[in-house]
C-alpha cells in the first residue's frame, strides 16, 4: 500500500459508499444463509432422546428468561 492509500483509510475517517454496500450486502447475505440452514428445523418435533430433560422439563426454562435461568 502506498503511504496516499494508508492515508486515505485512516482511523476515524468515513467508510465510502461502496464499503456500506458491502456491509449491507454481507448481512443480507448471511441473513439468507442462517434462514435456508435453520429454517428447515420449524417443521421438525422435539426427540424424546434429550429433548425433555433439556427443554420441556426444565425448571429453569420453565420460569422463563430471567438472570438466574440464562446463567
Amino acid at each position: 500500500m502506498t503511504t496516499e492509500t494508508i492515508s486515505r483509510r485512516s482511523i476515524g475517517s468515513k467508510p465510502s459508499g461502496a464499503d456500506k454496500i458491502l456491509k449491507i450486502a454481507s448481512c443480507i447475505f448471511l441473513v439468507a444463509l442462517t434462514f435456508a440452514v435453520y429454517g428447515q428445523v420449524q417443521d421438525r418435533e422435539f426427540l424424546n432422546l434429550d429433548d425433555p430433560v433439556y427443554v420441556s422439563q426444565n425448571p429453569k426454562i420453565q420460569a422463563g428468561f430471567s438472570l438466574e435461568s440464562v446463567g
